[in-house]
């Protein structure tokens, strides 16, 4: 009797510990509502998504981590205090469980969820956050994030009140305060004993590619699983994740996500075509009529949304101020010249040759699509608007000296320099290959030397895009970008603040809050673009922003191009994803742009039909 009295005192003692430790995981989760595929009647558990892409991982490490896709990925492994819902354009609490906005509009007070855990079953605390903001905020760590953590200059400090409150004090007000905490939070247990050990350069070289899958440490709905350089991503799902669905279910619904590489999105293509990928977001006019053609035949069991909203990227050209030649780093500052070469883009052909005609032209910084602050009204021709027109390119380059042609048929100046560039361009976005062969053929009419160069976005465009020479310069010419944006701010912030990590045209050194050597125009860009921010006044707003596109468009710190229709393919055993859910997404990035990298479009309740 003694012995069957420990044993049932164990089992007692087992089972009380395991209800304290469910507790702990499910003391105060984030239920994902119903509308969002969260508990809808016909999900189910289990089962693996397939999803391809070109560029696989380059990192894991949110402090290194340069090029967007990067990002994205990080996103589902590393949560942060809030999230972006792109069905209501508007950030709410993910690890947080409340906010409060301060009457001023000065000061954001975070309350805590209870019982959030990371992967390796350790407590996710207030103290992993301060952290984070140590990290993301130190210069000689370089964060892309690092502009969060400043406003006009001065400041945005972190106070913690007690262990489940937080306050975030700003200089200034700033009616996308939230956005200023949308950043990857880490486990100060794996990266405070080595930023003690190494300091900023440990940091930046733990989580690589080649780190162990086992010592990458998540929070979000999934981990890594394994990781093939070349071959394949795979993520398994979280067993300590604090999400829910209305009916009690803890999320995610999938068991894997694998993600298998291609060359290209021919490669791509094909295995969407032959059912080996269950998502497929086709670019190019050609893959729309082949998947629509597919599923017509019967070849494949799939859905296809051709131009099914139209997306938040802008698709831009522009050139590198900070160019290892001085000629044409002066020339690529004149704004002349880059007005020149807006003349010399053919916006409508490549949308009708390269998107079947799904895409809208684009002359400043804002998508047509965001209703609520894009003005047209803002671009006038001649002044914030420079559409085709060769002869108009002509009399801007003979403004700069270029009038003349050599015997090859190029523009020269009277010291006989001819006007010769490459464009760089994102083996990952096919639309810039038709893009770069239209462009270098316009622009040859028009007597420039231009070559496109079409390379791996890890290997080759992110280090020329991102890495310095002993002169401060960078290697790259012109390049072709996407840059992605939200509703509020309309643009992402650190793409036009002097200080931000995305204002790929004109780059801070690391550790720097300016580029060395900085145009009016950008501070005034700076200036309108932190004075839209600094009101909760709408109609103040609007009237700023449409000053900051009119001074955009006029400037051209970006030469944009085109805004794409997204072009949505999935397969039918995949169930949740946006266009099936209740309130569409927006522009369906989360599932599509970027795939399952953004964790704020509800990548946690898509399921796969058994």
């Amino acid at each position: 009797m003694k012995i069957l009295s420990v044993k049932l005192w164990q089992n007692v003692v087992v089972a009380v510990l395991i209800a304290v430790l469910f507790g702990m995981v499910s003391a105060q989760p984030l239920v994902r509502e119903a509308r969002y595929g969260g508990g809808t009647a016909e999900a189910q558990q289990g089962g693996t998504l397939v999803l391809g892409t070109v560029d696989l991982p380059t990192t894991f490490n949110p402090f290194t981590a340069r090029i967007l896709s990067d990002a994205f990925r990080i996103n589902i492994l590393l949560p942060a205090l809030v999230a972006f819902n792109g069905a209501n354009l508007s950030y709410g609490c993910y690890v947080c469980s409340d906010f409060e906005i301060s009457d001023d509009g000065t000061a954001v007070t975070y309350t805590l969820r209870e019982g959030v855990l990371w992967s390796d079953g350790e407590p996710l605390t207030a103290e992993d956050i301060m952290f984070s903001i140590e990290l993301h905020a130190n210069p000689d760590i370089n964060s892309r994030n690092i502009s969060k953590f400043a406003l006009g200059g001065q400041p945005v400090v972190w106070e913690q009140l007690d262990e489940n409150t937080l306050v975030q004090r700003m200089p200034q007000v700033d009616a996308a305060a939230l956005d200023l905490a949308n950043f990857p939070i880490v486990p100060e247990h794996v990266f405070r004993p080595v930023f003690e050990a190494d300091g900023a350069a440990g940091v930046q070289e733990i989580w690589n590619v080649n780190t162990d899958p086992s010592e990458l440490v998540a929070a979000g709905p999934f981990k890594v699983k394994e990781f093939r350089i070349n071959e394949e991503l795979v993520l398994e799902r979280n067993p300590n994740y604090f999400v829910q669905d209305e009916a009690g279910t803890q999320l995610p619904y999938l068991n894997e996500i694998r993600v298998k590489t291609g060359a290209d999105s021919n490669a791509l293509l094909a295995l969407f075509l032959a059912g080996e990928l269950d998502l497929f977001q086709a670019e190019l006019i050609d893959e729309v009529v082949g998947i629509r053609d597919a599923i017509d035949a019967g070849r494949v069991d799939a859905v296809l949304l051709p131009n099914a909203a139209f997306t938040a990227v802008t698709s831009t050209v522009h050139p590198n101020f900070q160019n290892q030649d001085p000629f044409l780093t002066e020339l690529f500052r004149d704004v002349r010249f880059r007005r020149a070469i807006s003349h010399l883009i053919d916006r409508e052909s490549i949308i009708e040759l390269a998107l079947g005609g799904l895409g809208t032209p684009l002359h400043g910084p804002f998508s047509s699509g965001n209703t609520r602050f894009y003005n047209e009204d803002a671009f006038v021709e001649g002044e914030s608007k420079f559409s085709f027109d060769p002869e108009a390119a002509a009399a801007l380059l003979a403004e700069l000296g270029f009038s003349e042609r050599n015997a090859d048929g190029l523009l020269v100046n009277s010291e006989g320099r001819t006007i010769s560039f490459n464009i760089l361009g994102n083996a990952s976005e096919p639309v810039q290959r038709v893009a770069g062969q239209i462009v270098s053929e316009d622009m040859g009419a028009a007597g420039l030397d231009v070559t496109i160069t079409i390379a791996d976005t890890g290997s080759v465009v992110a280090p020329a895009m991102r890495n310095f020479d002993e002169d401060g310069n960078r290697t790259f010419d012109f390049m072709f970008t996407n840059f992605g944006g939200v509703a509020d701010p309309p643009t992402r912030r650190n793409l036009y603040v002097l200080d931000g990590r995305a204002r790929l045209w004109n780059l801070p050194l690391p550790g720097e809050s300016a580029p060395q050597r900085v145009e009016p125009f950008e501070v005034e860009l700076a200036d309108l673009a932190n004075k839209a921010l600094a009101t909760f006044d709408e109609a103040e707003r609007r009237e700023i922003y449409t000053e900051f596109q009119r001074m955009a468009g006029a400037n051209l710190p970006l030469i944009y191009m085109y805004t794409q229709g997204l072009n949505f393919a999935r397969s039918n055993r995949v169930g949740n994803t946006q266009d099936q859910l209740e309130d569409p997404i927006s522009s369906f990035e989360g599932s599509q742009n970027g795939f399952f990298g953004q964790i704020i479009n509800f990548i946690d309740s898509v399921y796969i039909r058994q």
